[in-house]
């Protein structure tokens, strides 16, 4: 590919301190059977051997670029690094500690955004992989495979309190749609609300056959946050940002019901939480007001039976899987 033209595919591997993973990471970029991308590694001033891996991967392959910051900027702010400097018409985040588990994963999620002009993400399941690369379960949160509409799968993780779409390693996006960066104001589920965003003005085509491996492990910073309580009010913010979409105004009572069972999912979620401040007691009891005391018994059951509707049809493509 000449070193001037537009990539069709920009890769970004945002990293800190996981040499022990990278190559992994970067052997399964290089091994995908579409060769039309850019691949840029940013590393976070590592303390360990991410210098060592990731220059062998440039002098082995002329699309491999490395840079590395001075001073640890932050994850999301290395996130924000990598994205504006993609050059791709499609960009697709791979993080180091993950991989890609079949050589066409590149060349099917960028076909699916090929062959729909009105589908801004293209999103696959995922296996889950511990330290030594052991795949474990499959994770598919959405479905069958084909086009969703976007503020339906808004709906849909706001009203389950979770990322249903999944982690920046298994979503392409077009990079055309990126009118910011990732929202620096969120630490834990800042994907989240960037596929909200995307969404907003885009449909999703969703791969149900796994591409790629997330791993876990007690190093991963979404560990470290989730032990620490990080973003315990994040997805009431989300909520807040994107309520717009969930049909809260429409005189449809149906729609109605499943807003309210939706602000009841969110207070849920945030009861949930290790820690309860004054902060989060004041955003529940707004959240209570917003329910009218008629549609608290029917949103409560809504919430239940949806819910519960969702648990078995997941366990159902687990078990098909």
């Amino acid at each position: 590919m000449d070193v001037m033209s537009i990539p069709k595919i920009s890769v970004l591997v945002p990293t800190y301190n996981y040499g022990v993973f990278l190559a992994e990471a970067l052997e399964s970029i290089r091994m995908q059977d579409l060769d039309d991308f850019e691949v840029i590694i940013s590393d976070d001033a590592s303390l360990d051997n991410t210098v060592e891996v990731a220059t062998r991967f440039v002098q082995l392959d002329s699309r491999f670029h490395f840079f590395r910051h001075d001073k640890n900027i932050g994850m999301v702010e290395n996130w924000n690094w990598c994205l504006a400097r993609a050059r791709g018409t499609y960009v697709q985040f791979l993080f180091a500690d993950d991989f890609f588990v079949r050589a066409d994963a590149l060349s099917k999620l960028s076909s699916a955004l090929d062959r729909c002009s009105g589908v801004g993400l293209a999103v696959a399941s995922r296996y889950i992989s511990d330290t030594d690369s052991r795949l474990s379960l499959r994770i598919n949160d959405l479905g069958r495979s084909g086009i969703y509409r976007g503020e339906s799968v808004v709906r849909r993780c706001l009203f389950r309190g979770a990322n249903l779409i999944g982690e920046p390693s298994v979503v392409m996006f077009r990079r055309a749609l990126m009118g910011r960066g990732f929202d620096t104001g969120f630490r834990q589920a800042v994907d989240l609300e960037m596929w909200c965003y995307l969404c907003s003005s885009s449909e999703i085509f969703f791969i149900e056959e796994p591409l790629c491996a997330f791993r876990r492990h007690e190093a991963q910073q979404t560990v470290i946050n989730a032990r620490e309580n990080v973003g315990e009010l994040e997805l009431y913010y989300i909520f807040e940002r994107y309520s717009s979409l969930l049909g809260g105004k429409s005189r449809s009572i149906g729609s109605l019901l499943y807003y309210y069972a939706t602000v009841f999912g969110v207070i849920k979620s945030i009861r949930r939480s290790r820690v309860i401040s004054s902060q989060a007691n004041l955003v529940m009891a707004k959240l209570e007001s917003d329910i009218p005391w008629w549609a608290w018994v029917p949103a409560y059951l809504v919430y239940r039976i949806t819910k519960q509707t969702h648990s078995l049809l997941r366990s159902f493509r687990r078990f098909l899987a």
